[in-house]
């Protein structure tokens, strides 16, 4: 019987171990998921959403519609539900609509406000007509904003009508300003002014003068003498004149060192002293002047096409204008030089250690000097580095409590790689050490006691000390087994195999008291301890109460933090029980019987539970 015994109790023992390690390297495998037909939807909250409206309707009414229409884009990465999609995306679009409409007035008003200082009536009364378009409309869009409101309010609960009235009192705002700038241009009737110009070149130098000739009159060709005129290009002020007999006036236009095609010429009248609110302000038609330059010939030589970091680089040219400034950028440096006389230039610098790797392109410009343009032209190198040969050994199987040693073998093209930083991660621990003078490294990782049995990654890092060599790092797995998961369950499953063959026995039981108890003896090896088997009686009891049972998977810490919400008063019998047998089972330490026996009996008490 014995014989019988020893085997299925060998049986229990393999089954548990085999589930619980199934159940860990499982839970490495298979993460949990959640089925998308069993979550509902929710409603936005209301208080983000009138949170965004205000922040909207606030900027627009300072002006600042650019924060406007920013916050406006906060509301359409709200998420809604299906059935408030449309409700909400309808108030969201028309709400942009109108704000993009107070826009277009606002810009409108300003400019016809600018334009009725400087005397242009015209410019002004065509803005001050847009700005009136772009109003009506937003009248228009605010009515149907209204309608928008009150639909979304009865599908979600929030305070929109202040809002929406500060809109209303914007729009009327902007009414009353383009009113009074309409009365404005209606007492102003000034007399409407000509003004042509010519260039008597149609291209020059740059740096040359040109002749500019012009005549200023009202509409009617009455000329207009004794006026300022200023002349720009491409919208600068360049030069002045004063009109003279007729309302002619000839002046010399100096052309500015700009190369490019070519540029504009034009004159601009706006009236000063007397003459305003009697003269209105013109600008002459526009005339084109082509420019003349020259392009200097640049050309650009690399004296390699590939280069390590810290390797020494060479940059050679040639110029057909000597003793201009030339400029190299790129590569995170500027440097400068001179064409020398025979139109040469080079400059050598060392690749930076943090350069970065791939196709990098080195800018060379030169300076412009007189009818000379600036010259650019661009090269391109290839920034690379030495890839390593990284071999990483990891025990095939590791226990927790351990210490996990990994040693590996960095090596170049030639031979080890010495002085790289290694850093080695995994099981919660990390561990760095630099590789000797032939590339080799060792690293220890501590396994807690913690960790569960099954499949976990390490990672290895390896950054070497030259920058011309790659950095490198690779995953592997290692396989763990923490046999300290396995006391638990193996002691249950030695008690019930024992308490199996005790029901076939026909002996009855003499009741011994707990003072004749004697001391428990150090178990022997293979054997279960006497606290072992009254923590498990203690657990069973637990469970009757809690209905949480002891799992093959559970530590003796885990599942005692499980039970103790719901063990009340009596979780410091437990508790203290659960301590006891930590420190047997870890720490080696044998804890007095007698005193498990009466905490056993304290916790069956406490929590009325009759021998089981």
């Amino acid at each position: 019987m014995s014989g019988l015994r020893l085997v299925l109790l060998s049986i229990v023992i393999g089954l548990s171990a085999m589930a619980i390690m199934g159940y860990s390297i499982a839970q490495t495998t298979y993460p949990r998921h959640v089925n998308p037909a069993e979550i509902t939807e929710e409603a936005p909250p209301d208080l983000l959403l009138v949170t965004i409206y205000g922040g909207v309707v606030d900027a627009a009414s300072k002006g600042n519609y650019t924060e406007a229409v920013s916050r406006l884009k906060e509301a359409y990465r709200v998420y809604a539900p299906e059935p408030l999609r449309f409700i909400i995306n309808r108030f969201h679009e028309l709400l942009s609509d109108e704000v993009s409409l107070l826009n277009q007035t606002d810009v409108q008003i300003e400019l016809a406000r600018i334009f009725i200082e400087q005397g242009f009536t015209r410019n002004a009364s065509k803005h001050l007509q847009e700005a009136s378009t772009a109003l009506a409309k937003a009248r228009i869009i605010h009515t149907e904003l209204e309608a928008a409101s009150r639909e979304l309010t009865r599908a979600i609960p929030m305070p929109l009508g202040g809002q929406l009235r500060t809109l209303a009192l914007l729009i009327e705002a902007y009414g009353l300003d383009i009113d009074e700038l309409a009365e404005m241009l209606k007492g102003i009737q000034p007399a409407h002014t000509s003004l042509t110009i010519s260039v008597e070149e149609a291209e020059a130098w740059v740096g040359s003068d040109v002749a500019v000739i012009g005549a200023l009159s009202l509409e009617d060709g009455t000329p207009l003498e004794g006026r300022l005129v200023t002349i720009t290009i491409d919208g600068a002020p360049a030069a002045e004149a004063v009109t003279g007999r007729g309302g002619v006036f000839r002046t010399t236009l100096r052309i500015p060192y700009i190369y490019k095609p070519k540029i504009s010429v034009q004159a601009l009248f706006k009236p000063s002293g007397a003459d305003v609110g009697a003269l209105a302000a013109s600008k002459s038609n526009e005339v084109e002047v082509n420019l003349l330059y020259l392009a200097p010939r640049l050309e650009v030589w690399l004296d390699r096409e590939r280069v390590l970091p810290t390797e020494s680089l060479t940059v050679t040219g040639l110029v057909d204008v000597p003793g201009l400034e030339v400029w190299l950028e790129g590569l995170n440096r500027t440097l400068r030089g001179i064409v020398d006389e025979r139109g040469g230039f080079r400059f050598t610098f060392t690749v930076p250690p943090d350069a970065a790797e791939g196709p990098q392109t080195l800018k060379i410009r030169t300076s412009a000097r007189h009818v000379y343009a600036p010259a650019t032209a661009a090269v391109r190198v290839e920034v690379y580095r030495i890839p390593l040969e990284l071999e990483v050994e990891v025990p095939p199987l590791s226990l927790a409590g351990l210490p996990s040693v990994v040693r590996g073998l960095l090596r170049g093209p030639m031979d080890g790689v010495e002085g790289a930083v290694v850093r080695v991660e995994g099981f919660g621990a990390v561990s760095v050490v630099e590789t000797d003078g032939e590339g080799r490294f060792e690293a220890q990782l501590l396994v807690p006691l913690t960790h569960s049995s099954g499949w976990h990654q390490v990672t290895i890092l390896v950054n070497p000390s030259e920058p011309y060599y790659k950095t490198t790092g690779i995953n592997v797995a290692s396989l763990i087994l923490n046999p300290y998961l396995l006391i638990i369950p193996l002691g249950l499953a030695a008690f019930l195999t024992n308490n199996l063959f005790s029901l076939r026995r026909t002996k009855p039981h003499a009741v011994v008291s707990e003072d004749a108890l004697p001391e428990a003896p150090e178990p022997a090896a293979g054997e279960i301890s006497q606290l072992s088997l009254i923590y498990l009686k203690a657990a069973e009891i637990v469970a009757v109460v809690t209905g949480e049972e002891l799992r093959a998977s559970d530590t003796v810490r885990g599942y005692l933090d499980r039970v103790r919400p719901k063990l009340g008063r009596s979780v410091e019998s437990f508790e203290r029980l659960s301590f006891m047998l930590e420190e047997e089972v870890y720490g080696g330490v044998m804890q007095d019987v007698s005193e498990a026996l009466t905490l056993l009996e304290k916790l069956r008490s406490t929590l009325g539970v009759v021998e089981l």
